[in-house]
C-alpha cells in the first residue's frame, strides 16, 4: 500500500498524516462502462489484508484482483458483492 494516504479533509501541515479508513486509488473507466479502482499491493499478504470493497464517489467497488509483476489490487464496480451479517464470523474460509 501507499505510504502517503490522501484525506481532502484533512489539515495540511508540513508533515503527511494517515487518514484512518482512506485508501490512495486510481480510478478509470473500461470502454464496456465498468468502474475500475486501482491501488498499490506490494505482496500476497498486503492483498490479503486490503478490504473486500471500497466505496469511491458513492458507488461500491469489490475487491477482484491483484497483478503480482504490477504491484497492483483491482476493485470492480461489476464484482458482486454480498453484506456481512453482523455477529456472524467468517474466519476459516
Amino acid at each position: 500500500m501507499r505510504d502517503h494516504i490522501s484525506n481532502p479533509n484533512a489539515h495540511h501541515e508540513s508533515s503527511a498524516e494517515v487518514a484512518e479508513g482512506y485508501l490512495s486509488v486510481s480510478p478509470e473507466t473500461l470502454p464496456d462502462g465498468v468502474k475500475v479502482l486501482t491501488t498499490d499491493c506490494e505482496g500476497y499478504k498486503a492483498f490479503k489484508a486490503l478490504p473486500a470493497a471500497l466505496k469511491f464517489n458513492g458507488e461500491l467497488y469489490g475487491k477482484t484482483g491483484w497483478n503480482s509483476d504490477k504491484h497492483i489490487a483491482y476493485y470492480r464496480t461489476d464484482a458482486q458483492l454480498a453484506k456481512v451479517v453482523p455477529g456472524k464470523t467468517t474466519e476459516g474460509c
